[in-house]
């Protein structure tokens, strides 16, 4: 979800803010399904995630407009990355995912970290789009990384 978010930040146009609606519509409909094989707990922290979700859709949505948007859209931005980390903060609680998908939910922290960080490099002159650039790259592995462990770690208890 980050990354999505994040995404408006990098293109900084249109493009950028429909590719945050697109893929936000792409990721709610993905936690729904996941949602399913979930305990309490872990159906609580995708229940925050999908709320993250539309707080960064209504972003989405105020980026679009001309001037205004790029004001205002940082702040639901960034109220979703604080409901995203409270989601993953109650999904490591969750039993469903195991041990290992409990272990890829502190690379789901340092996602949001290297994103957060590469809106801050972002905002610099010159290398700042490189060194944002790095810190996205960053982001995107570990967020890859902790799902895919968390997606073992429901294979593994379901089998």
């Amino acid at each position: 979800g980050d990354l999505i978010q994040l995404t408006g930040y990098v293109v900084n146009s249109w493009v950028g803010a429909i590719t945050v609606i697109i893929g936000i519509a792409v990721l709610f409909n993905g936690l729904n399904r996941l949602k399913v094989v979930l305990d309490v707990d872990g159906e609580k922290g995708v229940g925050l995630l999908r709320t993250s979700l539309v707080i960064a859709l209504v972003g989405g949505v105020i980026d679009i407009i001309p001037f205004f948007g790029g004001f205002i859209a940082p702040t639901f931005y960034l109220m979703a990355f604080i409901v995203q980390i409270l989601g993953y903060v109650r999904l490591r609680k969750s039993d469903s995912i195991g041990d290992v998908g409990k272990s890829g939910v502190p690379m789901m922290y340092a996602s949001v970290v290297f994103a957060f960080l590469a809106v801050l490099f972002g905002i610099l002159p010159i290398v700042g789009s490189t060194i944002g650039g790095l810190c996205s790259l960053a982001a995107m592995l570990c967020l890859v990384s902790a799902w895919l462990r968390i997606q073992e770690g429901i294979l593994g208890k379901l089998a």
